[in-house]
């Protein structure tokens, strides 16, 4: 009998439980925007940023999407949003300015890569189901109950990044 493998490729996975009991608490500096974000948004970085605001970004995809999508084991994109797309949706979803300062690109950086989910939309009839905004909103929910993040508020629910 033959190996069955599947991999699956995530594009900036963000979000946090609508409960903002279970979420994302990355050590260090996390690797993905919204978490980025959500610092400076709650005080723990100062300023966030951006490298150029001339070129689309790699996508987000919610977390909680993911799961649904592991279930069937197909890759789930949302079809994309950019870094200050991003921004502005946490902005509307916290309440809160986050400031940024705009860089010059890094090299290497690709302008744009979006997940496509359609093979998971035509098989499956599945599509990922949580807008830019909503992500944003419970991942603030989240971050406002873990400030620190749960290594230094005692909490157990962790997603370590």
């Amino acid at each position: 009998m033959g190996w069955s493998i599947v991999l699956l490729r995530y594009f900036n996975p963000a979000g946090a439980h609508s409960s903002g009991e279970i979420g994302e608490d990355s050590q260090g500096t996390p690797k993905n925007l919204v978490p980025l974000v959500a610092q400076v948004a709650i005080g723990r970085r100062e300023r966030l940023h951006v490298h150029g605001n001339d070129y689309d970004t790699p996508d987000g995809t919610y977390f909680l999407s993911i799961y649904t999508a592991q279930t069937y084991n197909m890759n789930g994109g949302t079809g994309g949003a950019s870094v200050l797309e991003v921004i502005a949706a946490f902005q509307e979803a916290s309440g809160v300015r986050v400031p940024y300062d705009v860089l010059e690109r890094r090299p290497g950086d690709v302008a744009k890569m979006v997940a496509s989910s359609k093979l998971a939309r035509d098989e499956l009839g599945w599509k990922a189901d949580k807008s830019l905004l909503r992500m944003c909103e419970d991942v603030w929910r989240w971050q406002k109950k873990n400030p620190t993040g749960y290594a230094r508020t005692g909490s157990q629910n962790s997603t370590r990044s």
